[in-house]
């Protein structure tokens, strides 16, 4: 059976935190996505992207125990393939976790769900 939240790599971090904050005022305004997006996304992946097309989808799909310690994004845009989406995903974590490539995987499938179910 898969546990419904992970406790390992869920630390408390008070609404007010820096970091949380940080995570908070990922950029807002849309020509600060298009930026970021185009100075982090590795060239091979960003040659594929039409940034001009980025729209920020609506929706989390971080377990709500780590809410408090992450933060997640979707975005949609056109690509040279079709109809394509970018997730992001920031988190405060103090010590490693070994089950985060399965919690990010876990978060990649439930943005995908959303999207089969539109």
């Amino acid at each position: 059976m898969m546990p419904s939240s992970f406790p390992r790599g869920a630390p408390h971090v008070p609404t007010n935190h820096p970091a949380r904050r940080a995570v908070q005022e990922i950029p807002r305004p849309h020509r600060h996505r298009r930026d970021f997006l185009d100075i982090h996304l590795p060239k091979p992946l960003r040659a594929l992207c039409d940034l001009t097309t980025l729209r920020l989808e609506s929706g989390s799909f971080i377990e709500p125990a780590l809410r408090n310690a992450c933060s997640d994004i979707l975005y949609s845009l056109k690509t040279t393939r079709g109809d394509g989406y970018i997730y992001c995903v920031i988190e405060h974590q103090s010590t490693p976790d070994p089950l985060m490539a399965f919690r990010l995987m876990r978060y990649s499938i439930l943005a995908m769900q959303s999207h089969l179910d539109k």
